[in-house]
């Protein structure tokens, strides 16, 4: 596979549900195999902005269940969302656990005005009631104590949305074994 670059995320979701439609994908779930976009480096499984890992399936599937009430502080919107525990290919290494939220990978959160931050918050709050088991400790030295303390470290949320579609912007710097690029009314050409 390579990939469809665009110049504006609308378009980058909207090309993201005709492929799925395209290759037979359900439209309501995340399948697996299915490549998702990291919107955010998360330093603790080594995962940057802009690269792609595979959704490998769930641990605690995140199409059901309660949803989560989130509040977006600056744009003040409310909306439940849902949280689910999954496995995922980074791209190098072995399979990870991380948090993911179906309508961030389903871009639904970008309409509902909810923002990355405050999806991460909601989904590091999920995964400490909904999977205590996933917690490890790891010793961290307290400045005020003058020693090492143990902290609590739970599987990050993985801010994602489906990766069959990158804006130029996500994709600079990264390789691609094939690009079909999509020119759209808003690039200005400059000659």
């Amino acid at each position: 596979g390579g990939v469809t670059i665009v110049h504006r995320n609308a378009t980058r979701h909207a090309v993201n549900v005709r492929v799925r439609q395209a290759i037979g994908r359900p439209e309501d779930q995340i399948a697996p195999g299915e490549p998702l976009l990291v919107l955010q480096n998360i330093y603790e499984i080594d995962t940057y902005n802009g690269e792609a890992v595979t959704f490998l399936g769930w641990e605690i599937d995140g199409a059901f269940g309660s949803p989560v009430l989130v509040e977006d502080y600056w744009t003040k919107a409310k909306e439940p969302l849902h949280f689910g525990l999954a496995r995922v290919q980074l791209r190098e290494g072995d399979p990870a656990l991380a948090v993911l939220c179906p309508e961030q990978v389903f871009g639904m959160t970008t309409k509902m005005q909810i923002g990355d931050k405050a999806v991460a918050l909601a989904g590091r709050a999920w995964v400490s009631k909904a999977a205590p088991e996933t917690v490890e400790y790891v010793d961290v030295w307290d400045v005020r104590l003058g020693e090492y303390v143990p902290k609590a470290v739970w599987p990050p949320l993985l801010n994602s949305n489906f990766g069959y579609a990158y804006t130029a912007h996500k994709m600079q710097g990264s390789p691609a074994p094939g690009v079909l690029v999509i020119l759209e009314p808003t690039v200005k050409l400059g000659f």
